[in-house]
């Protein structure tokens, strides 16, 4: 296997592989927080290490040349993981809105999520579809965890959710290139703000 030659893409798999290294940060900091309910420790857990999957599979998407089969693989891998993130997040704000699902149905719909967000990596339609459904997760959080800011996870919540939020748009600007000593294009510029923004998640998560 041989590096891409882009300038852009190889800072994007730099900045994919940050973005990894704060995700699995976070997935540890879950992992051992002790003032969290197991089930929302698991949800934590597993949408911090379904976002450090995500990042490693993109940053061998960008920084790899491979044929078009594997490039075709990696990328569902790359919607499968980003579903789920974005599924259980849902479930932690359908939890802290009062609502509670049985453990069953909640593996259901994780499960299926990361089987849509795999079809939706092979159909550009499927893939935007993921891109709002991710939009409006993150748009609920923001607001809900705003509304909420007298606990003291829920700024740290609410900017996280407001950060992700302003990476997408970032990743939305197909046209924007920055060069910061590298060139870095929409999918770079993209990493590193959602990496700010899971870092502030990661702490929202870990405070009482």
């Amino acid at each position: 296997m041989r590096w891409i030659d882009s300038p852009t893409e190889r800072t994007s798999a730099a900045t994919d592989v940050l973005l990894a290294l704060v995700a699995a940060a976070c997935t540890a900091a879950a992992r051992g927080a002790p003032g969290l309910d197991p089930r929302e420790r698991l949800l934590w857990t597993l949408l911090f290490a379904a976002a450090a999957a995500a990042a490693l599979a993109g940053a061998a998407y960008h920084g790899l040349r491979l044929p078009g089969p594997g490039r075709a693989r990696l990328w569902r891998a790359v919607t499968a993981a980003l579903a789920l993130a974005a599924a259980a997040f849902a479930l932690l704000l359908w939890s802290a809105a009062g609502g509670g699902l049985p453990a069953g149905v909640q593996a259901a719909l994780l499960a299926g999520a990361a089987l849509l967000g795999s079809a939706a990596g092979g159909r550009r339609r499927g893939f935007a579809a993921l891109l709002a459904f991710q939009a409006a997760v993150l748009a609920a959080g923001a607001v809900f965890h705003a509304g909420c800011a007298s606990a003291p996870a829920r700024p740290w919540l609410a900017a996280g959710c407001g950060t992700s939020l302003l990476a997408g748009a970032l990743q939305a600007a197909r046209g924007l290139r920055v060069r910061l000593v590298w060139e870095f294009d929409h999918n770079g510029l993209f990493h590193l703000a959602q990496a700010a923004g899971l870092a502030l998640l990661g702490v929202g998560a870990v405070r009482p």
